[in-house]
């Protein structure tokens, strides 16, 4: 070999030797940042990890609670439509010995109410004069949702109207 060939060839090993140290350098330059990263997300890995755990505590909690509020929620209804019921109710004082017979029974507006319409006030009545069931306590007329009931145990005469 020539000594041009030999320095060329010494010349481009060194050039080889300075790029694989700048490589080396940049490589661990660049493994130190990835190690950085990896600790970085290791760390927001675990916050996850425990914000999801509390966030799966309280949801549960939260879960509990609407079970709860929708118990109440039902409740509550259940007495409104109870109160609705009694609100729904004309209650009249009388004695047990003044109840009418099943053959006086008449049905219309209740006592201090208004019919509609006489057409259909007449048909109420047409069809509460076929009393088609009698209950215990309640005497459940044909009028359409219309019932006159009797509590004995207050001694009064309600009247009820229920919308079909």
């Amino acid at each position: 070999m020539s000594q041009d060939k030999l320095e060329g060839l010494v010349k481009r090993m060194e050039e080889t030797l300075s790029e694989m140290e700048r490589l080396k350098a940049h490589c661990g330059k660049q493994s130190e940042e990835l190690s950085q990263l990896v600790v970085e997300l290791r760390r927001e890995n675990q916050e996850l990890v425990e914000k999801y755990d509390r966030l799966t505590v309280e949801m549960k909690e939260a879960r509990e609670v609407i079970a709860q509020l929708m118990d109440t929620k039902h409740a509550f209804d259940a007495k409104e439509r109870q109160a609705q019921k009694l609100r729904l109710c004309r209650t009249f004082q009388t004695s047990k010995s003044k109840l009418p017979e099943r053959s006086q029974l008449s049905v219309g507006p209740a006592p201090g109410r208004t019919s509609g319409s006489s057409d259909s006030t007449d048909t109420a009545v047409k069809a509460a004069k076929h009393v088609f069931k009698v209950c215990d306590d309640v005497i459940v007329s044909a009028a359409r949702g219309q019932e006159i009931c009797y509590g004995p145990q207050h001694g009064t005469l309600m009247f009820l109207t229920v919308s079909n």
